[in-house]
């Protein structure tokens, strides 16, 4: 059985550089790496059917930039050299767009490495024109 982020809620909690961590309330370890222009987005961890873990929009902050974990390689989403802007509506799985490149991107979040850090996992394919590289990032000192 995949091992993962416990359910519950999740927020936003900057760090250096408006670099900013989505975390467990509790003091958890860091679940999914953003950079935030504000702090009070508010996220749910929630277990699909599948068994597949996935972030539950609850409350917007202001713009948030997605930046996950990769194979334990910190990295973030870069297609054609824009960001991937989280959004989505009042609730259910949360979807990831570009900035004006074209239609949603919907993700999931899988369990990596032995550390409990997940990774997002593609539920829609991106069009040709918004490739994307991971970009590595030193990750919390």
């Amino acid at each position: 059985m995949m091992s993962g982020p416990p359910i519950g809620n999740y927020s936003i909690r900057l760090a250096s550089d408006d670099k900013a961590w989505i975390g467990i309330d509790d003091g958890g370890p860091p679940v999914v790496r953003v950079v935030a222009s504000g702090s009070n987005s508010v996220w749910t961890v929630k277990r699909s059917e599948d068994g597949k873990y996935a972030l539950e929009y609850l409350r917007a902050g202001n713009n948030v930039y997605i930046i996950p974990d990769e194979y334990n390689v910190v990295g973030s989403i870069v297609p054609s050299s824009y960001p991937w802007i989280i959004s989505g509506p009042d609730g259910g799985p949360y979807t990831i767009e570009t900035s004006g490149l074209g239609p949603h991107q919907a993700w999931t979040v899988k369990d990596t490495s032995p550390e409990a850090f997940v990774t997002l996992e593609y539920l829609k394919k991106p069009l040709p024109e918004q490739q994307f590289c991971f970009v590595p990032w030193p990750g919390p000192e």
